[in-house]
């Protein structure tokens, strides 16, 4: 999340903050806060990461990212 501090993300979570386009690759991107950041990027850049994408909010349609070859979930 770009609007997260990175050392309260390890604080209150225990984990390291690392941001999307510092991934090197991951097995799915779980995105629960569609801020424009993310909505701007394409879907391509997604599927550069991870082959799955579980979109929480409904911010892609689901003909999109599967055009982009990710599979996708909505919630």
């Amino acid at each position: 999340d770009p609007h997260l501090d990175e050392h309260i993300v390890k604080d209150e979570f225990g984990v390291p903050f690392v941001r999307l386009d510092a991934l090197p690759s991951a097995d799915v991107i779980i995105l629960n806060s569609p801020h424009r950041e993310f909505v701007a990027m394409p879907l391509s850049a997604f599927k550069a990461i991870a082959p799955v994408l579980v979109d929480v909010k409904g911010a892609f349609s689901p003909q999109a990212a599967e055009k982009a070859g990710l599979q996708y979930y909505r919630l």
